[in-house]
């Protein structure tokens, strides 16, 4: 069953998530303490912080 976009979010904030962000212009990676955070930082909705995303061709993301 795929979840849908509201079911991903609703757990962000009560139920955080690591998150490492591999910026491949500069090679550094980045880890965020929640998606939320992980996605203030990108400035990207919530909704496209899931594992395995490659935002624009820049940023690798992974959720642990």
């Amino acid at each position: 069953m795929v979840k849908s976009g509201y079911e991903h979010l609703k757990g962000i904030r009560t139920n955080p998530k690591t998150v490492e962000v591999f910026d491949k212009q500069t090679g550094k990676t980045s880890i965020f303490p929640s998606i939320y955070k992980a996605r203030r930082a990108l400035g990207i909705n919530p909704m496209y912080v899931k594992d395995g995303t490659i935002w624009k061709k820049h940023y690798e993301i992974q959720v642990m």
